[in-house]
């Protein structure tokens, strides 16, 4: 069981995924914009989980898989973390890429400048995604894009008649209120990350 889900609390939401000894996450934000009580943030996290795993698997090789998700309470007060373990793997594609390849969707809110924007890194593509070191344009650039219009719309949560409607943030440590995401873009171009490479540092998992 977690802790009651109460209009205006913010809750950060780390996503892992792994691939052998290196771990990818992503770590995302919303506030309770709306709330059917009563309603148990242990139920909402695995509510995210089966709304954000079938998004990710996609864009991950069969060498790697979705692990699962941590969700936790920021605001008003900080609470225990709900975490969930799915291990689903990816169906991408056989053969993992270049584990330092990431997928990038920039986000961004109505702030001007870099405090206005952030991005996530979608880790561990399929050797199928990459092309010409670019996302594949016909199945790799949709599967971007469908996962992008999960994580950065308002989702809305039910179960058994109670639920919520949670916003996207963009956050920090300094600022955990943060500020609504308005505005993504799936990019086509990947990142490097060193650190998710062959030399990479070997990564536990995380919950």
């Amino acid at each position: 069981m977690g802790v009651p889900v109460a209009m205006n609390d913010v809750y950060n939401v780390r996503v892992a995924c792994v691939a052998s000894d290196q771990l990818g996450l992503n770590d995302l934000a919303f506030k309770v914009t709306a709330l059917t009580p009563p309603f148990d943030s242990g139920i909402m996290a695995g509510l995210l989980d089966n709304l954000f795993s079938p998004v990710y698997v996609p864009l991950l090789s069969a060498q790697a898989y979705y692990y699962g998700l941590q969700s936790v309470r920021v605001l008003p007060t900080r609470a225990q973390p709900d975490e969930t373990i799915t291990g689903l793997p990816g169906t991408g594609g056989p053969l993992l890429g270049p584990r330092q390849a990431a997928a990038i969707v920039t986000k961004r809110t109505a702030l001007g400048g870099r405090a206005g924007r952030g991005r996530i890194y979608v880790p561990f593509l399929p050797t199928l995604l990459i092309a010409n070191g670019h996302l594949e344009p016909v199945a790799g650039l949709p599967a971007l894009q469908a996962l992008a219009a999960v994580l950065f719309n308002p989702i809305v949560l039910t179960a058994h008649g109670v639920g919520a409607t949670l916003a996207p943030l963009l956050n920090s440590p300094a600022n955990l209120a943060g500020n609504p995401i308005v505005g993504y873009v799936a990019r086509t171009r990947l990142a490097t990350q060193k650190r998710r490479g062959d030399y990479g540092k070997p990564n536990t998992l995380p919950w």
